[in-house]
């Protein structure tokens, strides 16, 4: 018996391709509670994926939190790949935090009494840049491609020390308190660069070819300089390993190379 019957054209109807989002991957899911003498707080992230039946439209999300509402960061990302140039834009909220220990005396008022205390102040920095990027890309080959990118980000500050107060080696009291933090500023930066990847993945790396990136930039605003990127990257599989080898510069030129430190 013939497995496959004949579909009466009678019964077809043609209708019009409208793509639709759909989600194709969601990642990273996690959510906790920490605890710690500097307060509580959440952990957790997700990360998702969607795009249309051809993929010429793709959108990313994530979201992450690790400590308290301050520290809530996220991106969505959209990409087009329909005709040849690709193109796609981005939005980010990311916070960083830092922070130091400080040992200084302090006095603090027990019941009637003002005492002499020792203050282990820990201080903590978080610096949070909300960001625009657009970007796009021309393949040459199936190898090859040209990059061109511009952002605009801005960076705020916040400062909160927590000082824990000590008496003859104990531990009586314990405050939080937010410090004046610097002034925001903001970045804009333009790059374009040529990239080739002809380089064979194993399971986790690559196995073989090379893959190379030389890029120039121009960074603005609160500094102003250029940057030039080289990256060479060169693998070459000898059964069973596979050695590799990379050369690297990155170089920052103009009047403010030595403010601040951004990493490429």
């Amino acid at each position: 018996l013939n497995a496959y019957t004949a579909v009466a054209k009678t019964s077809l109807k043609t209708v019009p391709y409208r793509p639709k989002f759909q989600l194709d991957y969601i990642g990273n899911t996690t959510v906790g509670v920490s605890v710690s003498n500097v307060g509580t707080g959440l952990v957790g992230g997700v990360n998702a994926l969607f795009s249309d039946i051809l993929s010429n439209n793709q959108l990313f999300a994530g979201i992450a939190l690790n400590g308290e509402i301050y520290d809530f960061g996220g991106q969505v990302a959209y990409f087009n790949q329909k005709r040849r140039v690709g193109w796609g834009v981005s939005l980010s909220h990311i916070p960083y935090r830092s922070g130091g220990v400080g040992l200084g005396l302090d006095s603090l008022n027990v019941g009637d009494t003002t005492v002499q205390v020792d203050n282990y102040a820990l201080d903590i920095l978080r610096t949070f840049e909300d960001q625009v990027r657009l970007f796009s890309f021309l393949p040459i080959s199936q190898t090859r491609r040209v990059e061109l990118s511009g952002s605009y980000a801005r960076y705020g500050f916040r400062i909160d020390r927590f000082n824990n107060y000590y008496f003859q080696g104990f531990k009586i009291a314990e405050k939080r308190e937010k410090l004046p933090a610097p002034d925001g500023y903001d970045l804009w930066n333009i790059n374009t660069a040529f990239v080739e990847d002809n380089s064979f993945f194993g399971i986790a790396s690559p196995m073989k070819g090379h893959r190379y990136r030389y890029e120039v930039g121009k960074v603005g605003g609160a500094f102003n300089f250029y940057t030039l990127l080289a990256d060479f990257r060169k693998y070459i599989y000898l059964k069973p390993v596979s050695l590799a080898a990379r050369a690297y510069y990155y170089g920052r030129y103009g009047t403010d190379v030595d403010q601040g430190r951004i990493s490429p």
